[in-house]
């Protein structure tokens, strides 16, 4: 399936955006790792795709070269308090049900 397609039909599932991007274009930055270890959002140690479970920054990017494209997709939600656990709970769980859709 061309790139193209695939973005429209993510933007057709709900998306906001999509892009391919070849792996090695992508810029790894760690610096972000130390907010999470804060565990502002409730997460740290509770979702596998989180710290600690996601692995080390160097262990990521080695997952991610692996492959050569990388589909990204995002979901803008309009949440004024991050730690609004019920309304980010809302919104990953609409962003996997469109991820799923793109799957099948």
């Amino acid at each position: 399936m061309k790139n193209e397609k695939i973005v429209e039909i993510a933007i057709k599932e709900g998306f906001a955006d999509a892009a391919i991007f070849d792996t090695a274009d992508i810029v790894f930055d760690a610096s972000f790792r130390p907010y999470c270890e804060e565990n502002l959002c409730g997460w740290y140690g509770a979702n596998y795709s989180c710290q600690p479970d996601c692995g080390t920054p160097e262990e990521m990017k080695e997952r991610v070269q692996k492959h050569k494209h990388a589909l990204v997709l995002r979901t803008v939600w309009d949440i004024n308090d991050f730690k609004d656990s019920s309304l980010i709970k809302s919104a990953k769980q609409k962003h996997n049900a469109y991820t799923m859709s793109i799957i099948e």
